[in-house]
């Protein structure tokens, strides 16, 4: 079990498993070929029939089943943003939030741990948008990033079983997202009525958010990181709530104080109970941390929230931290292999590679290996390998590939932030091809402000 040293900082988030990220990378590579090629996976979902179209599976059949639904349909009471949090929220229903904060591909792995936690725990998941971290981008931008303008929500509900998913600005206002509201208008889904005078709205009329009722709406909220005497640290001021964080039961921790993960299965059964009052196991672990604020409210039951997912597993006993997501199971297979990327990426990935590979539009893309090679922001001691280091692995990773699969990989892309150019002439030297324009395809993403 990873054990950690007690902290004194209420801003605690356990360090980054960076050893991790190449073998994460490239297992994933692996395991998006392996789909790719192979229909044999266990599925523990319903199928999902799709057309392909090239080399990429597209999400026609799902759209024509959902139509111009949201993936937040059934899930609230109104279509548009409302002055308070859980104005929206629908009584008969219960919800499940979090708020992280870290690098993208932790914060993907952190939203997709929570919808797993949200759907067996009885709730709906309402995923908070993703956030620009300070390490990669120096402060200098200060929009959020959707979920929904990444991956396609509306196909991810349908193979859950047609769970809604409600993203956070369809609850509440969210400063620096005024074109997601400005988009929003009456679907027709339930009766609904606005102006002075409570006219009913007709299909097609925007809706713009309301005003915020008050600065800072407090929140009751769940903490992972009490455990380690800390609590979550992403930005509130932008959606206008202050949380007051219980920390989780210190039983939900198989190690105890300073140790992760939790289980997921625990986690659900935590959140599928409604307390009325502040856990034994909650109130030893403030004994144990005094330098952790007393809460003055209980968490929500109605509209459950916790800072974090991340550090949660299916299978704890059996792998490592990630070890679920290199090896296909827990999460990835319930959850992450149903997130597709919406069109609109996957047409502009399309081109890049066509452009990268010296390929007409008619062409097809062929299989490739991904490296991804994060330089910039580490430290002397993390800077140790060699390109010859990742050329071995690649090369392991095409090697078992043609053994398993019977696939013959000749291209390598490279993303990288290196910027020493004879560092990246080794690459070259090796005939993989690079992509270093990150700041064009963030600034894509996200209409010029990621």
């Amino acid at each position: 079990m990873a054990r950690m040293a007690g902290l004194s900082t209420r801003s605690f988030r356990p360090p980054r498993q960076r050893r991790y990220l190449l073998p994460s990378i490239l297992a994933l590579t692996v395991l998006w070929l392996y789909y790719h090629f192979s229909s044999a996976a266990d599925d523990s979902l319903p199928q999902i029939s799709t057309p392909k179209i090239g080399t990429y599976v597209w999400s026609g059949w799902p759209a024509q089943q959902v139509g111009d639904q949201r993936a937040s349909w059934g899930a609230l009471r109104q279509v548009g943003a409302k002055a308070r949090i859980k104005q929206n929220l629908r009584a008969d229903k219960r919800y499940l939030i979090s708020f992280s904060l870290s690098g993208w591909n932790n914060q993907v792995i952190d939203m997709l741990n929570h919808v797993h936690l949200a759907v067996n725990s009885g709730r709906i998941p309402v995923v908070t948008p993703f956030y620009p971290h300070y390490v990669h981008y120096d402060e200098a931008i200060t929009r959020d990033l959707p979920v929904g303008r990444v991956f396609d929500l509306k196909r991810l509900a349908v193979a859950l079983a047609d769970t809604p998913i409600v993203e956070a600005h369809e609850l509440k206002r969210i400063w620096g997202m005024e074109k997601e509201h400005a988009a929003v208008v009456y679907d027709g889904e339930v009766k609904q009525s606005a102006g002075k005078w409570g006219k009913k709205l007709k299909k097609g009329v925007r809706i713009p958010p309301e005003d915020w009722e008050k600065r800072d709406e407090t929140l009751g909220c769940w903490s992972f990181y009490g455990n380690f005497g800390g609590e979550g640290s992403a930005p509130m001021d932008r959606i206008g709530l202050n949380l007051d964080y219980t920390p989780l039961p210190s039983t939900l921790y198989p190690g105890g104080f300073n140790t992760y993960p939790v289980p997921l299965k625990a986690a659900a059964e935590h959140f599928r109970q409604t307390h009325t009052s502040v856990p034994a196991a909650s109130l030893l672990t403030l004994h144990h941390f005094p330098e952790l604020a007393r809460p003055t409210v209980l968490p929500d039951d109605h509209l459950a929230c916790v800072d974090s997912s991340y550090w949660m597993q299916e299978t704890p006993a059996k792998w490592d931290l990630h070890g679920e997501w290199r090896n296909a199971a827990g999460v990835w297979l319930t959850v992450g292999r149903h997130a597709y990327f919406r069109e609109e990426l996957q047409d502009l990935a399309g081109a890049a590679l066509r452009g990268l590979f010296g390929l007409t539009g008619a062409e097809e893309i062929p299989p490739f290996i991904g490296v991804h090679i994060r330089r910039g922001d580490f430290g002397p001691e993390w800077m140790h390998l060699t390109p010859r280091h990742y050329a071995y692995v690649a090369d392991a990773v095409r090697r078992s590939i043609q053994k398993d699969l019977g696939v013959g990989l000749v291209r390598v892309l490279v993303a990288t932030d290196e910027e020493d150019p004879d560092w990246l002439q080794q690459l070259r030297d090796f005939g993989w091809y690079l992509t270093q324009d990150y700041d064009a395809w963030m600034e894509t993403a996200a209409d010029d402000q990621w």
